[in-house]
């Protein structure tokens, strides 16, 4: 009996990753089925942005995309670089980078002014990415919806008050979701135009 129950379990968790797998590979394939115009973000690109005062040479790279069902849209995840954020648990009281922060693409959109560059390589994003969607899968991860300066002032102060201390979500700009989601993180092809960046 007990085999038996093993085996329906084993059947029915291959139909759901074939279920899973069925739908992503719909959402990766045809973009224009996320609604709303294209995206004019592609993994490998680094943007400048509406930076905090102090912070101009930071920078944002693109780490992977992906279309969020549950919201009806696209999640940029990005790594952030040459911040000036305070951060007491740090050995120089500062820290440089965010190497995961998972954004809405109209948040971005409002965010950035251009692409200035092509990473050669990402930055290790995808430890901060595993942990973060794990949390978003049970509903306890979110998405920033506020710009980008305005998220980084939000880490930093959490940095410094301790999470107890922070805004609250509403207030952060952090928005909870749990969804399925599935990244793309194929490096876009150079254009001619661009200068390559080691990061």
């Amino acid at each position: 009996m007990k085999t038996i129950q093993t085996l329906q379990g084993a059947v029915m968790a291959l139909l759901l990753v074939g279920l899973t797998l069925s739908a992503i590979s719909c959402d990766r394939s045809n973009p224009s089925t996320h609604g709303g115009p294209s995206t004019p973000f592609q993994v490998g690109q680094v943007w400048s942005y509406r930076t905090r005062p102090g912070e101009s040479g930071s920078q944002l790279v693109i780490c992977a995309i992906e279309y969020d069902s549950k919201t009806q849209s696209r999640l940029v995840h990005v790594s952030i670089v040459n911040l000036k954020m305070r951060n007491p648990a740090s050995p120089s009281g500062l820290s440089d980078t965010v190497f995961h922060a998972p954004f809405t693409e109209a948040a971005l959109r409002a965010s950035v002014i251009e692409v200035v560059a092509l990473a050669k390589s990402l930055p290790p994003w995808q430890q901060g990415y595993a942990q973060w969607h794990a949390a978003y899968e049970s509903g306890h991860g979110g998405v920033w919806n506020i710009s980008v300066a305005d998220a980084v002032a939000t880490m930093e102060a959490s940095y410094l008050h301790g999470p107890a201390s922070a805004p609250t979500t509403a207030e952060s700009g952090l928005q909870l979701f749990g969804a399925s989601t599935q990244p793309s993180a194929e490096p876009a092809a150079p254009p001619a135009t661009l200068p390559e960046q080691r990061l």
